[in-house]
């Protein structure tokens, strides 16, 4: 009776054995397919840049709206908050988020425009008030606020301005890819 007992247990092992040799082969196809699928993905990073209060995400090639919002706000009021001591750091700050189209053209009009502020010891002050995206354009957007400039005679001279900032995320980096100002809302 013992014998027939440990026949059918020894087959039963042996079907056991056979089940899970099946089993191992498909979880290791399983976890070499997850593995590649893990190593394909991109990753989102969750962050919080300058002037931003809420999380924004970021993936190689795109980001949320309130990042992109966030930078060109930064954008603006690195532009326009300007004294004749800080006008140098601007450049410092801007070289490695400018897109290489508009880099020189950039530099060499900012370069202009910090000469003419330490020339005149001007201080340039920006209130932003209002941000909007232009429609169909999702990474083109329109910083609106009110602008100051003071002499070193202490009179001050205000005026609406906007100004206008593209930014393209490359690599999980914002890329500033066109910036312009002007006069008015």
């Amino acid at each position: 009776m013992l014998s027939k007992l440990f026949g059918n247990t020894a087959a039963g092992l042996k079907k056991e054995n056979a089940t899970f040799k099946v089993l191992l082969y498909a979880m290791v196809v399983s976890n070499l397919l997850l593995t590649i699928v893990a190593l394909n993905k991109e990753s989102i990073q969750t962050i919080t840049p300058p002037t931003l209060v809420e999380q924004a995400w970021v993936d190689e090639n795109s980001a949320s709206e309130s990042y992109t919002e966030a930078w060109a706000m930064y954008v603006a009021l690195v532009l326009g908050n300007v004294t004749p001591g800080t006008a140098e750091m601007i450049q410092t700050i801007m070289d490695p988020l400018l897109s290489p189209d508009i880099y020189q053209a950039f530099v060499n009009l900012l370069q202009k425009q910090v000469a003419e502020i330490r020339r005149d010891r001007v201080t340039l002050k920006f209130e932003p008030r209002k941000i909007t995206r232009e429609p169909g354009k999702p990474n083109l957007f329109y910083v609106s606020g009110r602008s100051t400039m003071e002499g070193p005679t202490g009179k001050k001279e205000r005026e609406d301005r906007t100004y206008v900032v593209e930014i393209k995320i490359k690599r999980y980096k914002p890329i500033i890819e066109f910036v312009e100002t002007y006069k008015g809302g």
